[in-house]
């Protein structure tokens, strides 16, 4: 299987390369699909494959997948007037910069994934299926960031990285501060819906089979403690997307090594008197530490993040919506408690959702009503979105442009 699949790391590199050159100019779409290419392969062959080979098809389909993601958007890339030509000569100086920015950027990765080593084995200690609770309170915990911080940052990066660019660093102060504001927004109410559900949440999605009600009870409670981490995670995301405009990679790297020092040393203590629950907390607070560090450094040393009173003014009035939308999210799951209890998948899901829908329906309409110019951004994209515009990449970029020369 490694010599069927190995070799296609190389079109999933060059993928990636296409994939950057195409957000640089805004085209979000193609890059964001390409991706789920070599998944659809995959489950296709899982459904043809038939026999003792099945599993060499699936590897086939895999690597076939891979090459697939990467043709699929070279004609994308060659629409833009971009071509490529290969040139051996290591004094470039662009080879110069990739490993001034590269080296720093791969220590970073290789750090950042170090505490996940150290979590798993603290972990193993613990009783059998601990591992296999942190794996799934981890894939919970990850949807937020994965569907919300992770594009939000892809499509703030080109818009930083032009402003970079720019005499004096051009407007890249206030847009960063505008989209800081925009992730509190989001992702304030969505850390205190995850905390409030996080049971709901495990029930809906993995409580059947052998994995009971005790099961799903120990698993929200651990990623009760890793749903704290759900805001400042974000915030880490997109603030992360700064640094490198600015060519920056030091500073990532410094914040996650003193955060996985902090991990080494907290986490065994915390775990020999809470059990699996202080791992969790341990990890629930490494997203705070990092998160802290690229603020304080990127306001302080860069100035380039407003944190003023009005800031804090914000964060306050964005607290009043997120606290009505908790009523409404109780009373929901509340009013329809027996339905989720004696429900199977399909129907938790259903109320699980309209709970949801009904919890983020109440806080966009009081923040509405308290004039909160952040719920307007957000319904006007959407409302663009639905609207079906010729080029709906470059609206949500524009959404995400400052319109003033100060921060709000």
């Amino acid at each position: 299987m490694v010599y069927i699949i190995f070799p296609s790391v190389l079109f999933v590199a060059l993928a990636g390369i296409l994939t950057a050159v195409l957000n640089g100019f805004h085209r979000f779409a193609l890059a964001a699909f390409a991706p789920a290419l070599s998944s659809v392969m995959i489950i296709l062959a899982a459904l043809l494959a038939r026999g003792e080979g099945a599993i060499y098809t699936l590897g086939i389909a895999t690597a076939l997948g891979f090459l697939f993601q990467f043709l699929f958007l070279l004609p994308a890339t060659t629409s833009l007037g971009i071509h490529y030509r290969f040139c051996w000569n290591l004094r470039h100086p662009a080879v110069h910069r990739f490993l001034r920015l590269g080296v720093p950027l791969f220590l970073y990765l290789v750090v950042a994934n170090a505490s996940s080593f150290v979590e798993r084995n603290l972990a193993s200690q613990l009783s059998a299926g601990a591992v296999s609770i942190i794996t799934y309170a981890t894939r919970l915990f990850a949807v937020p960031s994965n569907f919300l911080a992770a594009p939000l940052a892809i499509v703030a990066y080109p818009l930083f990285a032009r402003e970079a660019l720019q005499e004096n660093r051009g407007e890249l102060r206030s847009q960063i501060s505008r989209i800081f504001r925009l992730i509190v927004f989001l992702f304030l109410p969505l850390t205190i819906w995850t905390v409030l559900n996080a049971l709901p949440l495990t029930r809906t999605f993995y409580e059947r089979g052998q994995f009971r009600l005790e099961d799903s009870l120990l698993t929200a409670r651990v990623l009760t403690f890793y749903g704290i981490g759900i805001l400042p995670n974000a915030i880490a995301v997109v603030l992360l997307r700064c640094f490198y405009a600015i060519h920056d990679t030091i500073t990532p790297l410094w914040a996650e090594s003193i955060d996985l020092v902090y991990y080494v040393l907290a986490a065994p203590v915390l775990t020999s008197h809470f059990g699996l629950a202080g791992l969790a907390l341990t990890r629930g607070m490494t997203f705070f530490l990092v998160a802290s560090i690229l603020i304080v450094v990127l306001s302080r040393k860069r100035d380039l993040l407003v944190l003023d009173f009005n800031l804090a003014r914000f964060i306050f009035k964005a607290l009043i919506p997120s606290l009505v939308m908790v009523i409404a999210s109780w009373g929901t799951i509340h009013l329809l408690q027996s339905s989720f209890d004696s429900g199977r998948t399909p129907l938790r899901a259903g109320v699980l959702g309209l709970s949801l829908l009904f919890s983020g329906t109440t806080f966009f309409g009081i923040a509405h009503l308290i004039k909160l110019k952040e719920a307007s951004d957000v319904l006007n994209t959407a409302r663009e979105l639905l609207r079906g515009g010729t080029n709906r990449s470059q609206s949500v970029s524009d959404e995400l442009s400052f319109e003033g020369k100060k921060p709000t």
